[in-house]
């Protein structure tokens, strides 16, 4: 019987090494890039639908507007989830502290999952100029993301064109949970467009600009500024609009959401280059 000679054993050593290098390559964790894309994206879905329960609440319940008590809310305004519980919304003492409880969770016609509560503090009626909204969390979930921490809406008026508003707000610490833990904070503007049709809500849209600062759950440092506004219909689940460019480890990447249209598909653009990624949230 021959001998392997040992050049030979040596060379199919490399062989069998490479072969394995490879398909560790294949299962490799995403870029940090895109993993921070990801995490910015899930920050800036959550704020907008945070706006979205203010202004839920807000439309069906027209004495945090500063209305009359017995005024009641028109048909077509957008209705809270259906295992929403909300509470302290009596009289017209200020400030207000109302409860927005979930409870075990239920899911709402854009196919997202709420459940635990929020609490949400305002300051004076929501449609007067300055008044502010603070939101804390207990035991809340959006989907798979467990959110803690603060964020503060504040009312900066009527803008214009006209039937458009735009409101400051304001994250200090916010904490989101979801197979590990990510911190930020920020200072945006969200702008609230009616298109002049303020009896159907459902043609409205938001759109935020601003800057958000945060570690993701692999703790890597990240700085983010809109190039253009984010705008999101409120009749669609995704930001379908706009760019966000991203700093960290000394790159540079740039998320775009596209052209309009209400899906999840978005684009991570680096060095010139782009690839096709997908919006997600857990579910």
């Amino acid at each position: 019987m021959k001998l392997i000679s040992t050049n030979v054993l040596v060379m199919m050593s490399l062989i069998a090494f490479t072969i394995s290098s490879c398909k560790k390559d294949n299962n490799a964790a995403p870029s940090f890039d895109e993993t921070v894309a990801t995490e910015i994206q899930t920050s800036d879905d959550v704020t907008l639908d945070m706006f979205d329960q203010v202004k839920i609440v807000t439309n069906n319940y027209p004495v945090l507007n500063g209305e009359s008590t017995s005024t009641v809310a028109t048909e077509t305004v957008l209705k809270p989830s259906s295992c929403a519980v909300v509470t302290g919304t009596e009289g017209n003492t200020w400030p207000k502290t109302v409860t927005i409880d979930f409870g075990a969770g239920c899911t709402n016609d854009k196919d997202v999952t709420h459940k635990g509560k929020i609490s949400a503090v305002f300051s004076k009626p929501w449609t007067e100029i300055g008044a502010t909204v603070t939101l804390t969390f207990e035991n809340f979930f959006v989907d798979s993301v467990q959110l803690d921490g603060t964020k503060t809406f504040t009312n900066n008026g009527v803008n214009i064109p006209e039937g458009t508003y735009s409101y400051s707000v304001k994250a200090n610490r916010v904490k989101i949970t979801d197979k590990g833990t990510a911190t930020w904070s920020s200072e945006r503007t969200v702008t609230w467009n009616t298109h002049m049709t303020p009896f159907d809500p459902f043609d409205d849209s938001y759109s935020v600009q601003g800057w958000i600062k945060g570690t993701t759950k692999r703790g890597i440092e990240y700085d983010a500024t809109t190039t253009k506004d984010l705008v999101k219909n409120v009749s669609c689940r995704w930001i379908s609009k706009g760019a966000v460019e991203i700093k960290a480890n000394n790159r540079v990447a740039t998320i775009d959401y596209g052209n309009g249209e209400c899906d999840n598909d978005a684009l991570l653009i680096i060095n010139g280059h782009s690839k096709a990624i997908k919006i997600r949230r857990g579910k």
